[in-house]
Formats: C-alpha cells, sequence, structure tokens
C-alpha cells in the first residue's frame, strides 16, 4: 500500500481507499492464508462492523496538490485496535520511504 494513495493517518485516525487496498490484499490472501478472499461486500460488512470503524466519507483527497485525487475513504480510529501499536509504527515507517 502507499502512503498518501492508498492510506493516510492523522494522529490515530487511519484514512484507507477500499476499493485500492482490498485489490492489493486480495493478490496476496490465498498465498497467506490457502483460501479465497472473502467477497469486497463482506469485507467492507466486517470493517463497518468493528468498534474502531468511524465513517466512509464520499469524499477525500490522500494527497495535496495535482496529485491528490478526490476519492471515498473508508475512516477507522486506530487507536481502538488491539495491534494500535504495530500498526502505527508500520503507518509511519511508510510515510518516512521517500
Amino acid at each position: 500500500l502507499d502512503y498518501e494513495r492508498d492510506i493516510k493517518v492523522e494522529g490515530t485516525t487511519l484514512y484507507f481507499n477500499f476499493s485500492n487496498t482490498y485489490d492489493k490484499i486480495q493478490r496476496q490472501w490465498y498465498n497467506q492464508y490457502k483460501e479465497m478472499i472473502p467477497s469486497k461486500a463482506t469485507m467492507q460488512d466486517t470493517v463497518k462492523k468493528e468498534s474502531a470503524f468511524v465513517e466512509i466519507k464520499s469524499s477525500y483527497r490522500f494527497r495535496a496538490g495535482r496529485d491528490g485525487s478526490v476519492t471515498s475513504a473508508f475512516v477507522v480510529d486506530f487507536s481502538k485496535l488491539s495491534n494500535f501499536n504495530e500498526i502505527n509504527e508500520a503507518v509511519h515507517y511508510m510515510n518516512t520511504i521517500p
């Protein structure tokens, strides 16, 4: 996933483009779990049922300037997730890669 294209963090709020994220996860799902990935609708419903889920923004800009297209974004308060520290470190590491 690419920071400021597929995901972005503001404080403990994680914004992600669901379609881009799902497409990338789909590629590695079978290798990791040895089964077919759940449908896109099932995955969306699962995310929406999580206590960390905040909302879906119909219009969100992941990157400022001309390179920043406007798209939809799922919004999650990842401080509510059990693996908060792991996610926080991974996202901040992604943000430092040129």
